[in-house]
């Protein structure tokens, strides 16, 4: 008698799954330095200018690539700005205007695709990213105070913010409708120091004959103060005069008096001591015009001939 018996036999196959290598993940670092306008003494008309470099650091790629970056300049976090061209820092309730550009030439203005009215939508960096390494690029920032403000004296600030696009690996020629990737603040700043400018048109009392009677005339002095700064003008004797009253005007050893003043009906006179009979004002940002007053009282007249004095005009502040 034959038993057969059977055997079964299990074949367990173990699988061991090897996971992928991972995929690399594309970033981009945005730094940006502060964009110093510093010390400024410019009045309307003028303009100041600043330049400011931001740099972007890409990497996290296993083979060598080109990223595509949009980096913008969004409205300022103060709230006050309204376009590219138009924003400010500010000093107390003070504000100084300015503009961002991505040009030296200052016609196009650096805004951002996330701010409307900013006018413009960005500007695209290329950055070459090595394997597993570290690729940069840099690019400048050009700002100018508009010209068309006055400026008050003061320490202004404020910031700019910074925003970058999430990297792209296929080219990209604008920033229209970019995904933001995150943004971060620069400061921005400019000093306005207080300065004033001065100058004088000449007073001509014109041809006379005797002076058997007084002889008016009047000139103006034109004064540019920053905003708000107080200043003083004071006019010294001239070349041989010993009073705001008893200047000369000479024609060799022959002399002419004659008086500077504040004042239409030649009760102020014009000097140089401060407090006294000194001008006094504060300024605008603009030119400002302060006139001076002339009197040749009746004297004994002088030889014929041309008489003429030098005054020096001083502003103060």
């Amino acid at each position: 008698m034959t038993t057969v018996t059977r055997i079964s036999l299990l074949l367990a196959a173990l699988f061991i799954l090897k996971p992928g290598a991972a995929r690399a993940a594309l970033s981009c670092a945005t730094s940006a330095g502060t964009l110093a306008f510093g010390s400024v003494t410019v009045t309307t008309g003028s303009s100041a200018t600043a330049t400011n470099t931001v740099t972007l650091s890409c990497s996290g790629v296993t083979s060598a690539t080109t990223a595509y970056v949009c980096v913008g300049i969004a409205a300022d976090p103060n709230g006050l700005a309204t376009s590219a061209t138009n924003r400010y820092l500010t000093s107390g309730s003070n504000r100084l205007q300015y503009g961002t550009y991505t040009d030296a030439t200052y016609t196009m203005g650096w805004g951002s695709w996330s701010w409307a009215s900013g006018g413009t939508a960005g500007k695209v960096f290329t950055v070459a990213v090595p394997a597993n390494g570290t690729g940069t690029a840099s690019v400048a920032i050009y700002a100018r105070l508009s010209s068309t403000q006055t400026f008050a004296a003061g320490s202004y600030s404020g910031f700019m913010r910074i925003q970058t696009s999430v990297p792209s690996t296929t080219a990209i020629t604008n920033c229209a409708g970019s995904t933001s990737a995150g943004t971060a603040n620069a400061l921005a700043s400019a000093t306005v120091a207080a300065s004033c400018m001065i100058s004088a048109s000449d007073l001509n009392f014109g041809t006379v004959g005797l002076l058997a009677s007084e002889v008016t005339g009047s000139t103006s002095l034109a004064v540019t103060c920053t905003n708000g700064t107080a200043y003083t003008i004071g006019l010294n004797n001239g070349l041989t005069g010993t009073g705001p009253t008893q200047r000369k005007m000479t024609n060799g050893t022959a002399s002419v008096t004659y008086g500077l003043y504040r004042d239409a009906s030649e009760t102020l006179p014009f000097g140089n001591t401060s407090g006294t009979n000194t001008y006094s004002g504060s300024g605008s940002g603009v030119s400002q015009a302060v006139t001076v007053y002339g009197r040749v009282p009746a004297q004994t007249s002088p030889i014929p001939g041309t008489y003429s004095d030098t005054i020096v005009a001083t502003v103060t502040y």
